[in-house]
Formats: C-alpha cells, structure tokens, sequence
C-alpha cells in the first residue's frame, strides 16, 4: 500500500454519498432520473495530498490530481490524472496516472500507470501499467444500492516492488443512506489472492469516520472525511504491525464524480 490512493477503498465519489445522506449523490455516473446527477452540466477537481510511509523521513508522499466530470443523462463520463512522488534523493519514485470513466449503470473505463525508479538520481528503471475496468450498479431495496466492479492488467507489475506488490482485481461495495462498505480482491505478484475492507459511516452531515482492516498484512486504522460546500479534507492513518504507522492527509475542491481518488 504504498500509493497514495492506497489509504482508502471508497473514493471520494462514494464519500460524497454518505456524507449527503444518500445513496445517490455523490456518485454521478449512474442511470438518467436517479439522484442530483439527472441533471447536465460539468464538474471540475482540483486536489493535493501528501503523507509519510510508515513513519520514515526517507519516504515522504505527495501527490496532486486533476479531474474533469461531464454529467448526462445519456452518457456521463469523467478523465483524471495524477502526478506522485515517494521518496527523496537517494530513492525515489516518481508516478504518472490518467484515466477515463464512461457509463450510467453500466461503465466502462480505462487508464494507464507510468512509474520512474531512480537511485541517488539515476533513473534504473521504469514500467507502462495500462488497464481496463467494467463496473455495474444494482439498486436492491429503496434504501440500499451495490456497486461491483472488476479491473484486466495485461502488463506485469514493476519488478521493483517485489512479490508483494498488489493489483486490484474485483471489488463490491454497498451503500445505506448514512454508511458504505468496500470488499476489495487483490492478487499479489506471486498470483495470491488477498482481501481488504473499509467500512465509513456520517457521524453527522458533511463529516465521516472510517475504518480499514488489511487482514493479510494485519493492517488496521481509520481517518475522517470532511466536507464544507465545495471543499474536502480527508485523512488515513494506517497501522502495520511490525512496519508502523502511515498517515495520509488529502486536500479537495470541486465536483467529487471528477476526483482521480
């Protein structure tokens, strides 16, 4: 979990419809006369974020995103990017993300990942990370919605991050109108299957706790979401049991449905 959109499961779409008190808004790409995003018109993100791996000076954690959303009643589509650095001088790794999103109950995106690996200023290495990804959203009671969604990688991950580095393979999440659950699989390099949760729940109109558990490396933490009209703060601060704490603060103004996290 060492990118910085590694502190949560729910992304800030999916924050947005809790925080709302509904299991709509906030996420805009879904199906013509359902919740605000019914209506036309467009969004625009802009956030920065930064953290500190497992509590050591050597590997800071920045990153920065930008997102555009045009909401539709017939095709609603987003694009991101993001820019993010861990480490310093001595090793340091530089990533690149862009991504597109298009659909209502059914979507459809794609995006690639762009890494540099560089040691005392050298770059040593480098890897391309396209992917696809197919979501759907069910409606199951008046009150409860689900989302599912699965993500293809045809490329191998950076060798660099060695046999535990992971990649999202499917995940399911539910939403009630004041808490969402997030269920992801992951499969390591090594071809193992590994499971997370997060759980986030209003504690009261614009602000929510989160909890997160990484059963397989025994991972546990939370951290709050705030929203105040158009702006967010987010934290994350994760516990490893034998490498330590990893805290994550992010900072956001704009259309959630446009946010790259």
């Amino acid at each position: 979990m060492r990118d910085y959109a590694d502190g949560w499961l729910l992304d800030l779409r999916d924050a947005g419809a809790v925080l709302s008190g509904s299991v709509h808004e906030g996420t805009p790409l879904i199906a013509a006369g359902e919740g605000p995003s019914r209506e036309s018109g467009w969004g625009m993100w802009a956030g920065m974020g930064q953290g500190l791996l497992y509590s050591m000076e050597e590997l800071p954690l920045v990153s920065v995103g930008l997102g555009l959303a045009r909401r539709s009643s017939t095709l609603p589509w987003s694009i991101s990017g993001t820019w993010s650095r861990l480490g310093k001088d001595l090793m340091r790794e530089d990533t690149g993300t862009l991504g597109l999103r298009m659909g209502g109950k059914v979507r459809v995106g794609m995006g690639i990942r762009i890494r540099r690996w560089n040691v005392a200023g050298i770059q040593v290495s480098s890897s391309i990370e396209p992917h696809l990804e197919v979501g759907l959203e069910l409606g199951i009671s008046r009150g409860l919605r689900c989302e599912a969604g699965v993500w293809i990688h045809p490329m191998a991950p950076p060798s660099w991050h060695g046999p535990g580095s992971r990649r999202s393979l499917a995940e399911i999440k539910f939403f009630l109108p004041a808490a969402a659950l997030a269920i992801r699989i992951d499969q390591r390099a090594d071809g193992v299957p590994v499971i997370s949760q997060e759980i986030l729940g209003r504690l009261t109109r614009g602000l929510g706790l989160s909890l997160r558990a990484d059963p397989e490396t025994g991972t546990l933490g939370g951290g709050l979401t705030l929203r105040v009209d158009g702006f967010w703060l987010r934290t994350s601060h994760l516990v490893h049991p034998a490498l330590g704490a990893t805290h994550r603060f992010g900072l956001g103004a704009g259309a959630p449905e446009a946010s790259p996290w």
